[in-house]
């Protein structure tokens, strides 16, 4: 439980950035990466404290998943961005004196098609599945294998 249930909060949390709003690159970008930081630190002190073997252990491919997925989610937030620099940059730019009378929509960037449905996509639909996909298998295989001996 020391190490899941850890591991577990950090996955919500890198997940729960695909949710931030996509103009706030920074916002998602710095708890995506300070996610995986904490985790590859809980990671290292972990191995360490284990014995070492010429063999993969569970816990490991649990640690590389969580890292994998975290990865994949940075990976995204790039993505993302990206595609809504090209979008950007198809656009008119007017540069417009400051006025507090200016609502926050008209000075929020404009984004993509493609980038929502990215967002979109990772949100509901990749993610999940890995992480369901990559569960099922994984306790499966734990328990399957501990009931057998």
């Amino acid at each position: 439980m020391t190490v899941f249930l850890p591991t577990a909060m950090l996955q919500i949390v890198g997940y729960t950035t695909l949710f931030v709003n996509v103009v706030l690159m920074d916002v998602r970008m710095a708890v995506s990466l300070t996610t995986l930081l904490v985790l590859y630190t809980l990671f290292s002190s972990t191995s360490d404290a284990l014995p070492v073997t010429a063999y993969v252990k569970m816990i490991d491919v649990w640690f590389f998943f969580c890292i994998f997925l975290l990865f994949f989610i940075i990976v995204v937030h790039v993505a993302v961005e990206h595609m809504v620099n090209l979008a950007e940059e198809q656009h008119f730019k007017q540069v417009l004196p400051y006025d507090n009378r200016r609502t926050v929509e008209k000075s929020i960037r404009p984004t993509s098609d493609s980038a929502e449905r990215l967002m979109f996509y990772s949100r509901y639909v990749v993610t999940p599945g890995v992480i369901i996909l990559f569960n099922l298998i994984c306790w499966g295989l734990v328990f399957g294998t501990s009931f057998k001996e």
